[in-house]
C-alpha cells in the first residue's frame, strides 16, 4: 500500500495545485485546502474503497465548484489543492499527528499505517509544500504590488461527524 520510491507523483498525474482566475482584480484570495480527492497512483487508493474516497473523509465535497463560482463573482483568485486529505491534510502542519492520520473520522486508512519518514516527506514535498508555496507567492506578489490581500479559506462540512449531528 505504501509508495516505494522517493517520488509520490508520476509525471502524468494532476498537479497538486490549481489556480483559477489568476489575474483577478479583487483583493480577495480564496484558498481551498480540501478541494480535490485525487489520489496518487503510487498509493493504490490507500486501501480505502472508492465509495469511502467519495465521502467527506477524503475531501470537502462541492467546495471546488463553490469556490470557482465565488471567485468568478468577486473577480478573485482561487488557489485550490487537488489531492485528497487522506494523502496529507493541507490544513494541518506536517508535524501534526492530524496531518497524516491512520484513521479518518472512524475509517481506518490502511495505506497510511507505518509510513516511513521518507514517505511522509514525499507527501509534504510534492503536495503540501507546492500548495502552500503557491499561496505564499501570491500573497507576496500582492504585497509587492501594493495590493493588500484579504485571504478567504473555504471549507465545507459534513452534517454528521462521528455519528453526531451538526445542525
Amino acid at each position: 500500500m505504501n509508495e516505494m520510491s522517493d517520488s509520490l507523483l508520476a509525471a502524468d498525474e494532476p498537479a497538486p495545485v490549481m489556480v483559477h482566475n489568476e489575474n483577478g482584480l479583487s483583493p480577495f484570495l480564496i484558498v481551498a485546502d480540501h478541494a480535490g480527492n485525487a489520489m496518487p497512483c503510487a498509493l493504490r487508493g490507500l486501501g480505502v474503497s472508492e465509495a469511502e474516497r467519495q465521502r467527506h473523509i477524503a475531501w470537502d465535497i462541492g467546495i471546488a465548484a463553490a469556490c470557482r463560482q465565488l471567485a468568478d463573482a468577486l473577480d478573485a483568485t482561487l488557489i485550490q489543492q487537488n489531492y485528497s486529505r487522506l494523502v496529507i491534510d493541507c490544513n494541518r502542519p506536517p508535524v501534526s499527528k492530524e496531518s497524516i492520520p491512520d484513521i479518518s473520522e472512524a475509517t481506518p486508512v490502511p495505506g497510511k499505517f507505518g509510513l516511513s519518514e521518507q514517505q511522509k516527506a514525499a507527501r509534504v514535498r510534492e503536495i503540501f509544500r507546492p500548495y502552500h508555496d503557491r499561496i505564499e507567492s501570491e500573497l507576496d506578489r500582492r504585497r509587492q504590488a501594493g495590493r493588500p490581500p484579504a485571504l478567504i479559506a473555504m471549507h465545507s462540512f459534513t452534517p454528521v461527524f462521528m455519528d453526531v449531528g451538526r445542525p
